[in-house]
Protein backbone atom coordinates (compact mmCIF):
# COMPACT_ATOMS: atom_id res chain seq x y z
CA UNK A 1 0.00 0.00 0.00
CA UNK A 2 1.24 2.87 -0.71
CA UNK A 3 0.33 6.26 1.38
CA UNK A 4 1.25 10.12 -0.12
CA UNK A 5 0.95 11.62 3.20
CA UNK A 6 2.18 15.03 1.74
CA UNK A 7 -0.85 14.82 -0.84
CA UNK A 8 -3.02 14.09 2.06
CA UNK A 9 -1.77 16.46 4.10
CA UNK A 10 -2.00 19.18 1.19
CA UNK A 11 -5.83 18.20 0.90
CA UNK A 12 -6.52 18.45 4.78
CA UNK A 13 -4.37 21.78 4.73
CA UNK A 14 -7.18 23.33 2.04
CA UNK A 15 -9.80 21.80 3.76
CA UNK A 16 -8.92 23.23 7.27
CA UNK A 17 -8.39 27.06 5.29
CA UNK A 18 -11.99 26.87 3.75
CA UNK A 19 -13.54 26.03 7.55
CA UNK A 20 -11.38 28.42 8.59
CA UNK A 21 -12.80 31.45 6.10
CA UNK A 22 -16.47 30.14 6.91
CA UNK A 23 -15.70 31.02 10.33
CA UNK A 24 -14.30 34.47 9.68
CA UNK A 25 -16.83 35.54 7.31
CA UNK A 26 -19.91 33.68 10.13
CA UNK A 27 -18.46 35.75 12.59
CA UNK A 28 -19.33 38.91 11.60
CA UNK A 29 -22.78 37.85 10.62
CA UNK A 30 -23.24 36.64 14.54
CA UNK A 31 -25.34 38.88 16.38
CA UNK A 32 -23.53 40.34 19.35
CA UNK A 33 -22.81 38.96 22.40
CA UNK A 34 -25.60 39.95 25.35
CA UNK A 35 -24.87 39.14 28.47
CA UNK A 36 -26.83 38.53 32.04
CA UNK A 37 -25.75 38.98 35.76
CA UNK A 38 -25.84 34.89 37.01
CA UNK A 39 -26.91 34.78 40.78
CA UNK A 40 -26.76 30.90 41.51
CA UNK A 41 -27.43 30.91 44.22
CA UNK A 42 -30.86 32.43 43.44
CA UNK A 43 -31.05 30.64 39.95
CA UNK A 44 -34.68 30.68 40.31
CA UNK A 45 -34.40 34.80 39.60
CA UNK A 46 -32.58 33.71 36.39
CA UNK A 47 -34.76 34.30 33.04
CA UNK A 48 -34.16 30.68 31.72
CA UNK A 49 -37.38 31.67 28.95
CA UNK A 50 -34.90 34.51 27.65
CA UNK A 51 -31.98 30.97 27.18
CA UNK A 52 -34.71 29.30 25.46
CA UNK A 53 -32.41 29.04 22.52
CA UNK A 54 -29.94 26.33 20.11
CA UNK A 55 -26.81 26.78 18.03
CA UNK A 56 -24.92 28.87 21.18
CA UNK A 57 -21.51 29.85 22.33
CA UNK A 58 -21.57 30.88 25.54
CA UNK A 59 -18.97 32.37 28.25
CA UNK A 60 -18.93 32.65 31.92
CA UNK A 61 -17.09 35.03 33.44
CA UNK A 62 -16.14 35.71 37.48
CA UNK A 63 -16.79 39.29 38.46
CA UNK A 64 -15.95 38.70 42.09
CA UNK A 65 -14.51 35.64 43.35
CA UNK A 66 -15.38 37.08 47.01
CA UNK A 67 -13.06 38.00 50.70
CA UNK A 68 -10.86 34.09 50.10
CA UNK A 69 -10.52 33.49 46.76
CA UNK A 70 -8.57 34.83 43.63
CA UNK A 71 -8.16 33.00 40.29
CA UNK A 72 -4.91 30.72 41.72
CA UNK A 73 -7.00 29.62 44.67
CA UNK A 74 -10.14 29.21 42.88
CA UNK A 75 -8.87 27.12 40.76
CA UNK A 76 -6.71 25.41 43.49
CA UNK A 77 -9.98 24.85 45.44
CA UNK A 78 -11.94 23.30 43.15
CA UNK A 79 -9.09 21.01 42.16
CA UNK A 80 -9.47 19.56 45.68
CA UNK A 81 -13.25 19.38 45.10
CA UNK A 82 -12.63 17.25 41.91
CA UNK A 83 -10.22 15.06 43.63
CA UNK A 84 -12.47 14.43 46.40
CA UNK A 85 -15.77 13.67 44.29
CA UNK A 86 -14.81 11.19 41.60
CA UNK A 87 -18.48 10.78 40.81
CA UNK A 88 -19.48 14.39 39.88
CA UNK A 89 -18.19 15.46 36.37
CA UNK A 90 -16.42 18.97 37.09
CA UNK A 91 -14.83 20.35 33.98
CA UNK A 92 -11.12 20.30 34.00
CA UNK A 93 -8.98 22.72 35.79
CA UNK A 94 -6.76 25.04 33.78
CA UNK A 95 -4.45 26.47 36.72
CA UNK A 96 -1.91 27.41 34.26
CA UNK A 97 -4.44 29.84 33.39
CA UNK A 98 -4.94 31.67 36.65
CA UNK A 99 -1.57 33.59 36.94
CA UNK A 100 -2.34 36.94 35.81
CA UNK A 101 -5.92 37.20 37.76
CA UNK A 102 -8.15 35.79 34.95
CA UNK A 103 -11.44 36.21 35.06
CA UNK A 104 -12.87 34.06 32.63
CA UNK A 105 -14.13 31.29 34.65
CA UNK A 106 -15.67 28.73 31.21
CA UNK A 107 -16.19 28.95 27.56
CA UNK A 108 -18.89 26.43 25.56
CA UNK A 109 -20.92 25.79 22.81
CA UNK A 110 -24.65 24.34 23.02
CA UNK A 111 -25.96 22.95 19.71
CA UNK A 112 -29.21 21.56 21.49
CA UNK A 113 -31.38 23.52 24.31
CA UNK A 114 -28.96 26.19 25.38
CA UNK A 115 -31.29 26.46 28.44
CA UNK A 116 -31.02 22.92 28.91
CA UNK A 117 -27.61 23.79 28.99
CA UNK A 118 -27.49 25.90 31.87
CA UNK A 119 -29.79 23.60 34.03
CA UNK A 120 -26.48 21.31 33.95
CA UNK A 121 -24.47 24.16 34.81
CA UNK A 122 -26.68 25.17 37.56
CA UNK A 123 -25.95 21.56 38.61
CA UNK A 124 -29.65 20.74 38.27
CA UNK A 125 -29.62 18.16 36.09
CA UNK A 126 -26.75 15.27 36.42
CA UNK A 127 -23.73 14.96 38.35
CA UNK A 128 -22.60 12.48 35.47
CA UNK A 129 -22.21 15.28 32.95
CA UNK A 130 -19.35 17.59 32.46
CA UNK A 131 -20.43 20.99 33.72
CA UNK A 132 -19.86 23.41 36.51
CA UNK A 133 -22.55 22.13 38.93
CA UNK A 134 -22.51 25.00 40.51
CA UNK A 135 -25.24 24.50 43.54
CA UNK A 136 -22.62 22.32 45.08
CA UNK A 137 -20.63 25.10 44.84
CA UNK A 138 -22.76 26.06 47.78
CA UNK A 139 -21.96 23.72 50.32
CA UNK A 140 -18.76 25.91 50.68
CA UNK A 141 -18.77 29.05 52.03
CA UNK A 142 -15.76 30.56 49.89
CA UNK A 143 -17.38 29.32 46.36
CA UNK A 144 -20.56 30.51 47.34
CA UNK A 145 -19.38 34.04 47.33
CA UNK A 146 -18.49 33.85 44.12
CA UNK A 147 -20.17 36.53 41.40
CA UNK A 148 -20.77 35.53 37.53
CA UNK A 149 -21.65 37.24 33.94
CA UNK A 150 -22.67 34.86 31.28
CA UNK A 151 -22.21 35.93 27.65
CA UNK A 152 -23.72 33.98 24.97
CA UNK A 153 -24.90 34.41 21.07
CA UNK A 154 -27.02 32.25 19.39
CA UNK A 155 -25.83 31.39 15.66
CA UNK A 156 -28.46 31.16 13.27
CA UNK A 157 -27.32 28.95 10.33
CA UNK A 158 -30.09 29.15 8.34
CA UNK A 159 -28.66 33.37 8.05
CA UNK A 160 -25.15 31.93 7.32
CA UNK A 161 -26.58 29.49 4.64
CA UNK A 162 -25.06 26.92 6.57
CA UNK A 163 -27.70 23.47 6.55
CA UNK A 164 -25.32 20.67 6.47
CA UNK A 165 -24.96 19.39 10.48
CA UNK A 166 -21.64 18.27 9.90
CA UNK A 167 -20.76 22.01 8.74
CA UNK A 168 -22.70 23.58 11.66
CA UNK A 169 -20.60 21.11 14.39
CA UNK A 170 -17.40 22.22 12.95
CA UNK A 171 -18.25 25.91 12.67
CA UNK A 172 -19.35 26.19 16.29
CA UNK A 173 -16.63 24.15 17.34
CA UNK A 174 -14.08 26.42 15.61
CA UNK A 175 -15.64 29.33 16.89
CA UNK A 176 -15.29 28.30 20.44
CA UNK A 177 -12.27 26.98 20.34
CA UNK A 178 -11.00 30.90 19.02
CA UNK A 179 -12.33 32.24 22.08
CA UNK A 180 -11.14 29.40 24.57
CA UNK A 181 -7.59 30.04 22.99
CA UNK A 182 -7.91 33.52 23.35
CA UNK A 183 -9.52 34.10 26.66
CA UNK A 184 -7.79 31.04 28.54
CA UNK A 185 -10.56 30.07 30.70
CA UNK A 186 -10.01 28.91 34.43
CA UNK A 187 -12.28 25.87 33.68
CA UNK A 188 -13.06 23.43 30.59
CA UNK A 189 -11.02 22.21 27.40
CA UNK A 190 -11.30 23.30 24.12
CA UNK A 191 -12.27 21.15 21.21
CA UNK A 192 -14.70 18.57 22.47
Amino acid sequence: MDIDLKFHAEKHKSKVIKELDKMITASQQIEAFQKIDFDFLNYEAIDLKRLDLKNVIYIFKVTDFGEKLNSSSFCNRIQRIKDTRKKTKYPKVNSEFAANENSILYIGKSSGSFKNRIRQHLGLVSEKTYSLQLQSWLQFPDLSEVKLELYFTSIDFDKLDVIEHEEQKTLIEILETALHQHYKPLLGRSGH
